[in-house]
């Protein structure tokens, strides 16, 4: 019990604790001009490739570290490649979506159409499904 309440403590302390450096720490303005800038209507980036780009990017630096450059440039091309991704996706995402749209929409019919054909041959054949 007393673990539980130590650890609540620590976490809480913990929070506190990253709210106030923020507070302290952040000359004023800085936050509002940056909610504007992500706010903005222009770039619209996605956060989970932001982040998927980063930790594959830090982790392969990392293993490249780590190995004497031996592994880690897998992770750390792709990382780089998903920040890349991500900032075409951001800008031109209206010509990116929309072929992509049709594509998948084309690829449905053709599969909904081959299964119909399957049904349809199996039915004529005399075997009930």
């Amino acid at each position: 019990m007393i673990r539980h309440v130590m650890y609540l403590t620590l976490l809480t302390i913990t929070l506190t604790g990253c709210s106030m450096w923020q507070k302290v720490f952040t000359p004023p303005g800085i936050i509002d001009k940056a909610m504007e800038t992500i706010d903005s209507p222009v770039v619209t980036c996605s956060p989970m490739l932001g982040w998927l780009g980063g930790i594959c990017t830090l982790s392969g630096m990392a293993l490249l570290v780590l190995t004497g450059g031996r592994m880690g440039w897998y992770p750390l091309i792709g990382g780089i490649l998903f920040v890349v991704l991500n900032y075409a996706l951001a800008m031109y995402a209206s010509w990116f979506f929309l072929p992509v749209v049709i594509a998948t929409g084309a690829i449905s019919l053709a599969w909904a159409g081959k299964i119909v054909m399957k049904i349809l041959k199996e039915k004529s054949n005399g075997r009930n499904i």
